[in-house]
């Protein structure tokens, strides 16, 4: 498996969205010891850089509303963490509706043991995470209708 790499752009964008080092509240780590969060510091600085690309795009396409690393952390990524609890090593799986990429892009990060896909029917949405691709994921077009049968 590819280990994900971003590459992280900055702007002068007039939204809110912690691109350098002047950003108000607390650091990635600060909302991880905040949390009582431990990884290592290869995943934080892949953490980091992930979150600054989404917030990023995030001018530009409406992805999360956590735009800041605290919310980040009490959301996306302890729900990421707890699923993660429940997934076996090397596991294959499947984001359908990634949006922003929670919980794909972030359990890939966390485990990088895991073969993660993204998928997308939104255009925009899959172009961001198109940027991605060089990164060791892939975003591909779906769209989920109803529920499997379960006479099926």
């Amino acid at each position: 498996m590819v280990t994900p790499r971003f590459a992280v752009e900055t702007t002068d964008s007039p939204h809110s969205s912690p691109t350098d080092d002047s950003q108000d509240g607390p650091s990635l780590e600060e909302s991880l010891r905040s949390h009582a969060i431990t990884l290592s510091k290869s995943k934080i600085r892949k953490l980091d850089e992930y979150c600054r690309l989404l917030w990023e795009w995030n001018t530009r396409l409406n992805l999360t509303r956590h735009t800041d690393y605290e919310k980040f952390v009490a959301r996306d990524l302890a729900d990421s963490l707890a699923l993660a609890e429940f997934l076996r090593p090397d596991e294959r799986i499947l984001d359908v509706g990634t949006g922003g990429g929670v919980p794909g892009v972030v359990l890939a990060i966390v485990r990088p043991d895991l073969n993660v896909e993204l998928c997308d029917s939104t255009g925009k949405k899959r172009e961001r995470n198109a940027a991605r691709a060089s990164a060791g994921y892939s975003c591909s077009p779906c769209q989920s209708r109803g529920r499997p049968s379960s006479t099926g």
